[in-house]
């Protein structure tokens, strides 16, 4: 009796176990496939100030916030193995006598010509500088010493467009700097326009002692010199077909130095005199420039370039 009891409990145990599992609800996850659509995808890169290359060193003007209100000569004071002195003549490793390039077309300036174009040249208006240490054979030979051109920016946008930089310094003396850059661009002929002008005001003093047996000569000068610097270039270029190219460049610039002086030498011991000098110096140089040039791309993006500089200057002192 008792072993029946006991099996029939098992019996209603195991029947209600069953009953329980047929009504457990098993909870299941099924995986989805979802699509998104970007709307545009963009990469962003940083490109480096200064690069170092085969042969010459590229400045990347426009990556610089520190070019605003500056000048070409004042950011190649900046860039290594470049030296500016004193009286602006600027220096490759050490050499003098270079030459300067404007987007890839050579100019003969001498050496205060080519300071005068640096500094009459906005940062605003450039977009590279490259500077050549070592000129192939493929450059002029005058420019063996060292090359640096100035690449211009220019849209490559189709249409109209455009920017104004106004900047203005003071400290003991002022200077100023105004720019506009216009470009125009459709399929097959591009234009473009650059002004730049730059004004300034500095002083320089100027002191020495000299001892000469049994006198002292007590020297000082003061110069005072204004500046003022107009740049204008237009340009348009053509393209004939998908591998040449025919473009002209107009440019002006108008340069006025002032700089009077004034000199006083105090001379002690025995015969002792004061000698006392005033000095009025002005000089105005226009310079009136026009190329014509035809480029062809071979297959192996190899370039040839021909071109034809004609020059006009014209100085008043």
């Amino acid at each position: 009796m008792k072993l029946l009891s006991i099996l029939f409990l098992l019996l209603i145990i195991n029947f209600v176990a069953l009953a329980q599992t047929e009504n457990a609800t098993v909870d299941r996850k099924i995986d989805t496939t979802k699509t998104y659509k970007l709307n545009d995808v963009q990469i962003k890169s940083t490109v480096p100030i200064v690069q170092i290359k085969t042969g010459k060193i590229l400045l990347n003007v426009e990556s610089m916030v520190a070019a605003a209100g500056l000048n070409a000569l004042e950011i190649l004071r900046q860039v290594p193995g470049i030296t500016v002195d004193g009286q602006d003549n600027v220096k490759i490793s050490g050499k003098a006598s270079i030459q300067v390039m404007l987007d890839g077309r050579m100019q003969m300036l001498n050496a205060q010509q080519l300071a005068t174009l640096l500094k009459g040249t906005s940062a605003a208006t450039l977009k590279t500088i490259e500077v050549i240490s070592n000129p192939s054979a493929k450059y002029d030979a005058a420019g063996n010493a060292g090359i640096i051109n100035l690449v211009f920016k220019k849209s490559d946008a189709n249409g109209l467009s455009g920017n104004l930089l106004a900047g203005y310094q003071q400290m003991q003396h002022y200077k100023q700097n105004d720019a506009a850059n216009l470009n125009l661009k459709t399929k097959a002929v591009s234009a473009f326009f650059n002004a730049n002008l730059d004004n300034s005001l500095q002083f320089t003093e100027v002191t020495s002692d000299r001892i000469l047996a049994d006198k002292v000569l007590n020297q000082s000068g003061t110069e005072r010199q204004g500046y003022s610097n107009t740049m204008l270039r237009s340009g348009m270029e053509v393209e004939l077909n998908k591998k040449s190219k025919l473009g002209t460049i107009l440019s002006y610039q108008r340069t006025w130095d002032d700089f009077p002086s004034t000199a006083k030498t105090i001379v002690s011991g025995s015969d002792a005199d004061v000698l006392s000098t005033t000095a009025l110096a002005n000089m105005t140089e226009n310079r009136f420039g026009a190329n014509l040039n035809y480029q062809f791309t071979g297959k192996k993006d190899e370039k040839l370039v021909l071109g034809r500089l004609a020059a006009l200057h014209r100085n008043s002192w």
